[in-house]
């Protein structure tokens, strides 16, 4: 980097709630604008004193572009403690500013990141990105009738004493378990309950995560997805869009083993729950919810007919604008 240090000088700065359009809702990130990459010492100063989960620094990959103009870009994502390979909300937010704060040239970008070439999209609703899929198989477990076994394939290799303890030491013994899977990419494991579930019921969910990470060792699980499916009645349980659609599915993601107790809005998580849902539903094109609490994230999932990729189209709304001296 030759970015002398004698002289201050000012990057713009942006915070972003994603998987939203209302302020104050989604997941929050921050997208730092630099032309040249700073050091990684450097980077995770910046994203300690913003303090969000993530901070994501594009930046254009062929330097003699500008970020109105690039197509490509290098996308790096700190938490405030580490850095991490790939981040669906954080990712979102530096489309959106990148087409809607920025006013960059292109439809479609690339992001080059650690975990991969994530393409974005401009869309009517905000921006669609594209993901790999993480294809779910059933858990049997004592005890557990499994509804849905005829849909997926069944998943060997499973410790199902301890995640069968782990659903229990969580799940309200009034709430029925419809069917467990398993996405090893992930790894995530998918609870599905009860489709009569309220939007109240399903944040009531409370666990104790000492006693999770006690139960279950994140050798074959990092989150867990808790979802209801094909709500029986949307409106009277709390399922609706902020523009009156009702959701095919409503989820909360716990994540305790790789430190993040729960997650307000997981893009990633539907690279499994996607998939599952559309072979529960039978459809391609789905309107999902995550049901963190005080705060809500939507999403539009496609699962298309090759069934390796899925589409996630978010929202995102920008919160601040300002800058960073350094």
């Amino acid at each position: 980097s030759n970015l002398s240090p004698s002289s201050t000088m000012r990057f713009p700065i942006y915070i972003i709630d994603a998987f939203t359009s209302t302020r104050f809702n989604g997941n929050a990130a921050a997208v730092f604008l630099s032309k040249e990459e700073h050091e990684c010492s450097q980077m995770l100063r910046i994203a300690a004193e913003f303090n969000l989960s993530e901070t994501a620094f594009p930046v254009p990959l062929n330097s003699e572009e500008s970020f109105e103009t690039a197509r490509a870009f290098s996308l790096r994502y700190f938490s405030p403690k580490v850095e991490v390979p790939l981040c669906g909300h954080a990712t979102l937010s530096a489309a959106h500013v990148l087409f809607n704060e920025i006013g960059n040239a292109h439809n479609e970008l690339e992001f080059h990141t650690k975990g991969g070439v994530v393409t974005v999209a401009r869309d009517a609703k905000g921006v669609r990105m594209n993901f790999p899929v993480h294809a779910p198989k059933h858990v049997h477990l004592e005890g557990i009738h499994n509804e849905r076994k005829e849909l997926f394939e069944e998943c060997e290799s499973v410790d199902s004493a301890s995640i069968s303890k782990l659903i229990h030491s969580f799940i309200p013994s009034e709430i029925s378990i419809i069917s467990v899977a398993l996405a090893a990419d992930t790894p995530m494991l998918i609870i599905e309950i009860d489709p009569a579930t309220t939007k109240q019921q399903l944040r009531s969910i409370n666990p104790d995560f000492a006693e999770m990470i006690r139960i279950h060792s994140a050798a074959d699980v990092f989150g867990i997805a808790t979802v209801t499916v094909a709500p029986l009645d949307p409106t009277g349980q709390g399922f609706v869009s902020e523009e009156g659609t009702p959701f095919d599915y409503a989820s909360r993601v716990f994540a305790p083993w790789i430190g993040i107790n729960e997650d307000p809005a997981t893009g990633a998580s539907h690279c499994s729950l996607g998939p599952y849902c559309s072979a529960v539903l039978g459809k391609e094109e789905m309107n999902a919810f995550q049901c963190f609490p005080n705060r809500g994230a939507q999403f539009k999932v496609s699962v298309g007919q090759n069934e390796r990729r899925v589409d996630i189209v978010g929202s995102s709304v920008t919160v601040v604008r300002g800058e960073v001296e350094l």
